[in-house]
């Protein structure tokens, strides 16, 4: 791949439903070195807006389709929707596509998280049901958590590069340059760059009184002794027990790398949904135990001095407290119906600067 050639990729989608899920398509190809187009210009139902559209459609080499739960806006002329009828003028102009199709376990959750009304869902439709049917006979990528977005993108881009190999991309040198729109176009491409900067920034600003990185964070881990004692049942047999002695309490010091090291390549695993926060709680206990020299079971027996202690770390909540306002990490709730009594589920779930953060402390670079 020439890396000198940057592909114009039109994105395409409904768009209240679907307004994270654009924002995480457009980051990935910022970051591939692509330039998007479309996104939120556009307005369905303006005729002038539709020419636009198809000016840009026809200029782009690659089109991206996020297909979600809604099919969006019809064309009263056509008589299908404003994303199908982008779909298929791509295809008729002879253009790359390819689709991220989210999957009913990621719909369901944006319902729960109530990002997502479910009278807005439309999957059920007939016009839907075949534009579905439409788009998976084609390239298709089936996305379960927002997080997968920027892999996916990033995948199929180089698949489609890879599989036509005459895309032309910007600079176009065997045509006539535009000059006006390809400055016009990099202006846009380094004003989405500066907006995300700017985020990162203000979240940087927002944490830069928190400990962070190597800084140190003393953890207390409070204990109760109990001594083993023989004592004489009513019978006359000798039986052993460990009867409360005393309390006490260590410290030992952990950094902020330390915990993100043991946790978060743990949480990557299981994307949005998240680990259940009982789980959390033990990978963060283990590393604290093992750096107090204690073993994971958390409870010490010294049969030889005739003891054994009960160990707890009474501000874990705290850490966790800790990388949630680093903003490495976040909370979900689920209700489990189906025990015998209902419940609610915490899960910790890794966020957008939480895999950075495993970027940063684990990546292979060059």
């Amino acid at each position: 791949m020439n890396s000198e050639k940057k592909l114009q990729v039109f994105i395409s989608s409904t768009y209240k439903d679907l307004i994270d899920e654009r924002q995480a398509a457009v980051e990935a190809v910022l970051n591939a070195g692509h330039i998007p187009a479309g996104m939120e210009l556009f307005k369905a139902g303006d005729q002038t807006q539709k020419d636009i559209i198809r000016e840009w459609i026809e200029e782009s080499d690659v089109y991206l389709l996020i297909l979600g739960a809604r099919y969006g806006s019809v064309d009263s002329e056509l008589n299908i929707s404003y994303t199908e009828w982008e779909y298929d003028l791509a295809g008729e102009l002879g253009i790359p596509r390819f689709s991220l199709v989210l999957t009913d376990d990621y719909i369901n959750e944006k319902v729960k998280k109530e990002i997502l009304n479910i009278s807005d869902i439309e999957r059920n439709i007939a016009p839907f049901k075949n534009f579905r049917l439409k788009v998976e006979s084609h390239m298709v990528e089936y996305i379960d958590h927002k997080q997968a977005i920027k892999g996916a993108v990033l995948g199929s881009l180089n698949n489609t590069n890879r599989r036509n190999p005459d895309l032309k991309g910007w600079i176009r040198y065997s045509d006539k340059v535009d000059e006006g729109k390809f400055y016009q176009l990099v202006k846009e491409n380094q004003d989405l760059k500066d907006q995300l900067q700017k985020s990162k920034i203000a979240l940087k600003k927002q944490t830069e009184n928190l400990k962070q990185d190597d800084d140190i964070i003393v953890v207390e881990i409070h204990f109760d002794i109990y001594n083993k004692t023989t004592k004489i049942n009513k019978n006359g047999n000798s039986y052993v027990r460990y009867e409360y002695s005393s309390s006490d309490v260590t410290k030992i010091d952990v950094s902020v790398n330390e915990m993100t090291r043991a946790l978060l390549p743990v949480l990557i695993q299981y994307g949005e949904k998240g680990l259940i926060k009982r789980e959390f709680d033990n990978i963060l206990e283990e590393l604290i135990f093992s750096k107090a020299g204690i073993r994971e079971s958390k409870e010490y027996f010294n049969e030889k001095e005739g003891y054994n202690s009960d160990f707890k770390i009474p501000e874990l909540d705290r850490l966790i407290t800790q990388l949630k306002l680093l903003n490495f990490i976040d909370f979900n709730q689920s209700i489990d119906k189906d025990s015998y009594w209902t419940k609610t589920n915490v899960y910790i779930y890794i966020t957008e600067l939480g895999t950075e953060e495993i970027q940063r402390l684990f990546a292979y670079k060059k």
